[in-house]
């Protein structure tokens, strides 16, 4: 049986909902693309459909705005210079 892209993306969401961790996917300007529950929990949305769309530094206090704009970097960086984010998590 041959996949189609919706049924991929379906087997995807699924996946990552099942994950113990907050995941949101954002674009290049932080614009929230995908959530899963426990994202939704953790910063009061009921449905992904009412978060999509927000820019994620208008989510977090800017305390935590600073922390995750230098993970979001090295995030980007990583994936310019291959396993380089992978290198620093396992130091």
């Amino acid at each position: 049986m041959k996949m189609n892209h919706f049924m991929k993306i379906d087997t995807y969401r699924k996946l990552v909902d099942q994950i113990a961790a907050d995941v949101l996917i954002m674009d290049e300007k932080r614009i929230v693309q995908f959530a899963n529950q426990d994202s939704l929990d953790l910063l009061g949305f009921k449905t992904e459909e009412q978060l999509l769309g927000f820019n994620f530094d208008h989510l977090v206090s800017s305390d935590q705005l600073t922390y995750f704009q230098t993970f979001y970097q090295i995030i980007l960086l990583a994936g310019r210079k291959g396993d380089l984010l992978y290198q620093r998590t396992i130091r």
